[in-house]
């Protein structure tokens, strides 16, 4: 069971990291953003950021990734010496019409203009595996070029089925292996040969939704558990998500869904 002494829960660098295959280090928990409007993920961003968390995950499809970044850029500029920018991790993701070369450089221009105000982007991902071949052999070659801009640090993949995943790795011309493939996993739906295979194959998985969205909290079993452990089913199961070798990250609806997502990792 992982857990952060309480009085440092706000210091963002007491969030564990994982380490991926291309040596960078994600936080391993993080907010999901797609239920934010646009008016106000740049409050929301920066008031997580003084609350602890140091991991935010949005996309082109949320519409709001220039506020995510606003928020970021105004914690940094609140306090430069403390607050760096290397502290924070921030992925975004290409939705699937926006697959193929052309039209995924295209995409990842306008990702990183909405992230000019932060320097760069720590990784974006292929939101999903809704195409075709050529389509989604393009897309990759296309984020390959954005690592080696330096702008787009590492990339990775969503939604990805292992006969995707499959295929990615089969590319004749692949220079980098996807960093993660960032799928909705915990105890109800628990991809076990895709996890599998993500991990022989030096891949993280990064688990959304990895509190069931809810729907589970209530479950008996769950809830046995987390009593004979004297742990509430939240941290039973964000740390079951971290056992898979994974990252976890909760989709933000309120400041009550970061709260629990946070305090699941606070020792008593």
């Amino acid at each position: 069971m992982i857990n952060i002494p309480r009085k440092e829960l706000n210091d963002g660098s007491h969030i564990p990291k994982k380490e991926l295959n291309d040596g960078s280090h994600i936080p391993i928990i993080g907010l999901g953003l797609a239920q934010i409007p646009a008016t106000e993920v740049s409050d929301l961003v920066y008031t997580a950021l003084k609350k602890g968390y140091r991991h935010f995950d949005s996309a082109a499809i949320y519409k709001n990734e220039r506020g995510v970044c606003e928020g970021i850029a105004k914690w940094i500029k609140e306090d430069p010496g403390n607050n760096k920018r290397s502290d924070v991790w921030y992925t975004t993701k290409i939705f699937e019409t926006e697959h193929g070369y052309e039209k995924t450089k295209n995409a990842i221009r306008v990702c990183l203009e909405n992230a000019k105000t932060i320097g760069y982007i720590d990784m974006i991902l292929v939101h999903s595996a809704r195409s075709n071949w050529e389509r989604r052999h393009g897309t990759w070659i296309a984020l390959q070029e954005a690592v080696e801009s330096g702008f787009v640090k590492t990339i990775g993949v969503s939604n990805y089925a292992l006969k995707h995943v499959q295929e990615l790795l089969e590319y004749k011309d692949l220079k980098i292996k996807p960093a993660v493939d960032q799928v909705e996993l915990h105890p109800w739906l628990m991809r076990e040969e895709l996890v599998t295979y993500l991990q022989k194959n030096k891949i993280a998985p990064e688990a959304y939704s990895p509190l069931t969205r809810g729907m589970w909290l209530d479950d008996p079993t769950l809830v046995r558990i987390a009593r004979k452990h004297n742990k509430s089913p939240a941290q039973i199961l964000i740390n079951w998500s971290l056992s898979k070798d994974s990252s976890a990250f909760q989709g933000l609806r309120s400041q009550k869904d970061w709260t629990v997502t946070l305090k699941s990792l606070i020792s008593s």
